[in-house]
Protein backbone atom coordinates (compact mmCIF):
# COMPACT_ATOMS: atom_id res chain seq x y z
CA UNK A 1 0.00 0.00 0.00
CA UNK A 2 1.55 3.50 -0.54
CA UNK A 3 0.92 6.61 1.13
CA UNK A 4 -0.24 10.07 -1.47
CA UNK A 5 2.14 12.68 0.16
CA UNK A 6 0.68 16.12 0.86
CA UNK A 7 2.82 17.13 -2.28
CA UNK A 8 1.15 14.62 -4.68
CA UNK A 9 -2.17 15.51 -3.38
CA UNK A 10 -1.98 19.40 -4.03
CA UNK A 11 -0.65 18.50 -7.33
CA UNK A 12 -4.36 16.48 -8.09
CA UNK A 13 -5.86 18.91 -6.97
CA UNK A 14 -4.32 21.90 -8.90
CA UNK A 15 -4.63 19.49 -12.11
CA UNK A 16 -7.93 18.53 -11.73
CA UNK A 17 -10.30 19.54 -15.63
CA UNK A 18 -13.72 18.96 -14.07
CA UNK A 19 -16.10 19.33 -10.78
CA UNK A 20 -15.47 20.12 -7.22
CA UNK A 21 -11.65 20.43 -7.37
CA UNK A 22 -11.83 22.52 -10.36
CA UNK A 23 -14.22 24.81 -8.94
CA UNK A 24 -11.82 25.46 -6.08
CA UNK A 25 -8.31 26.37 -7.87
CA UNK A 26 -10.55 28.25 -10.10
CA UNK A 27 -8.87 32.19 -10.58
CA UNK A 28 -11.95 34.11 -10.69
CA UNK A 29 -11.14 37.79 -10.69
CA UNK A 30 -14.49 39.46 -12.29
CA UNK A 31 -17.48 40.26 -11.42
CA UNK A 32 -18.98 39.24 -15.11
CA UNK A 33 -17.11 35.45 -14.56
CA UNK A 34 -19.28 34.92 -11.32
CA UNK A 35 -22.43 35.16 -13.39
CA UNK A 36 -21.01 32.43 -15.28
CA UNK A 37 -20.57 30.61 -12.57
CA UNK A 38 -24.29 31.15 -10.74
CA UNK A 39 -25.28 29.99 -14.79
CA UNK A 40 -23.20 26.92 -14.49
CA UNK A 41 -24.24 26.11 -11.42
CA UNK A 42 -27.66 25.91 -12.57
CA UNK A 43 -26.99 24.26 -15.36
CA UNK A 44 -25.66 21.60 -13.36
CA UNK A 45 -28.83 21.67 -11.62
CA UNK A 46 -30.56 21.02 -14.52
CA UNK A 47 -28.70 18.85 -16.51
CA UNK A 48 -27.84 20.80 -18.83
CA UNK A 49 -24.46 19.57 -20.22
CA UNK A 50 -23.40 22.06 -22.69
CA UNK A 51 -23.66 24.50 -20.17
CA UNK A 52 -21.77 22.70 -17.62
CA UNK A 53 -19.08 21.87 -20.36
CA UNK A 54 -19.01 25.60 -21.05
CA UNK A 55 -18.31 26.58 -16.86
CA UNK A 56 -16.00 24.41 -17.06
CA UNK A 57 -14.07 25.78 -19.83
CA UNK A 58 -13.89 29.01 -18.03
CA UNK A 59 -12.63 27.66 -14.86
CA UNK A 60 -9.91 25.70 -16.52
CA UNK A 61 -9.39 29.04 -18.43
CA UNK A 62 -8.81 30.97 -15.52
CA UNK A 63 -6.40 28.26 -14.04
CA UNK A 64 -4.14 28.32 -17.52
CA UNK A 65 -4.71 32.42 -17.95
CA UNK A 66 -1.14 33.99 -18.00
CA UNK A 67 0.57 30.70 -16.85
CA UNK A 68 -0.91 30.55 -13.22
CA UNK A 69 -1.26 27.10 -12.46
CA UNK A 70 1.77 26.46 -14.29
CA UNK A 71 3.48 28.54 -11.62
CA UNK A 72 1.65 27.18 -8.88
CA UNK A 73 2.96 23.30 -9.81
CA UNK A 74 6.69 24.42 -10.40
CA UNK A 75 6.29 26.39 -7.05
CA UNK A 76 4.97 23.10 -5.28
CA UNK A 77 7.61 21.31 -7.56
CA UNK A 78 10.89 23.62 -6.22
CA UNK A 79 9.61 23.15 -2.54
CA UNK A 80 12.08 20.75 0.02
CA UNK A 81 10.99 17.69 0.56
CA UNK A 82 11.17 17.99 4.12
CA UNK A 83 11.82 21.34 6.56
CA UNK A 84 13.04 22.37 9.62
CA UNK A 85 11.45 20.74 12.50
CA UNK A 86 9.09 18.79 10.53
CA UNK A 87 11.18 15.27 10.93
CA UNK A 88 13.32 16.03 8.02
CA UNK A 89 17.12 15.83 7.97
CA UNK A 90 17.06 19.14 8.85
CA UNK A 91 15.86 19.00 12.32
CA UNK A 92 17.69 21.70 14.79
Amino acid sequence: MEIEQTRDTIVKKLTSTHGVDLEITANITHSAQIGVVLDGLVAKIIGDDVAVEEYETLLRATDSWQGRCRTDLTGIGKTPDSLPGWGGTNDS
